[in-house]
C-alpha cells in the first residue's frame, strides 16, 4: 500500500469528522460532553430487522423506552425497557 500524503490523510480525517458529526449517536451532543438522545415517537413502528436493536421512546405521561429484539420464535418485537414514574 503506498504512503499517503499529509494532505490526503487530513482530507480523510475531515470526511470522518463530517460523518460522525452528522450521526445522532456520535454527533455534537457527544462531542460536547453530552449523551446521545434516543429518538422519540408518538407510536412504535412495526418491529422488523430494519429496527433491530434500536431504542425508541414513546413520549407521554409516563415516557416509555423500548428496544427492538428477536423473540424465541425469531420474530422481531418491541420490548419495554423502562418507564417513567406515573
Amino acid at each position: 500500500m503506498p504512503n499517503k500524503s499529509l494532505a490526503d490523510l487530513e482530507a480523510e480525517i475531515d470526511q470522518l469528522r463530517t460523518l460522525v458529526r452528522g450521526n445522532q449517536f456520535t454527533g455534537p451532543p457527544v462531542f460536547n460532553g453530552g449523551l446521545p438522545r434516543v429518538p422519540s415517537r408518538e407510536a412504535l413502528p412495526t418491529a422488523s430487522a430494519d429496527y433491530r436493536y434500536a431504542l425508541v421512546v414513546i413520549a407521554g405521561t409516563p415516557d416509555v423506552l423500548y428496544v427492538c429484539l428477536r423473540n424465541a420464535l425469531a420474530a422481531w418485537e418491541w420490548v419495554q425497557v423502562a418507564t417513567g414514574t406515573p
